[in-house]
């Protein structure tokens, strides 16, 4: 549709951190190691690329799968 604009997401179906948090209570150290590992990598791609994020919170992280072993995006870097 001409002058329309499309944003379009991957669908993450974990939903965020904070929602995870709150559903699984205490995350498991294992789990917290490998959220802490995938958060660095993710930070230090974007900091490589000169981005700042600004708001990064367990509501912006968004996990890929409702399982344990779901992958961490990095979301809400807005629109401006």
């Amino acid at each position: 549709i001409e002058g329309s604009i499309f944003l379009v997401l991957e669908f993450c179906a974990g939903g965020n951190l904070a929602s995870y948090i709150q559903r699984h209570g205490r995350v498991q150290e294992q789990i917290a190691k490998r959220f802490t590992l995938q958060l660095g990598a993710g930070l230090n791609v974007l900091h490589t690329h000169h981005i700042i994020h600004r708001d990064l919170k367990p509501e912006n992280i968004l996990l890929s799968t409702a399982a344990c072993d779901a992958m961490l995006k990095i979301s809400d870097f807005g629109l401006s």
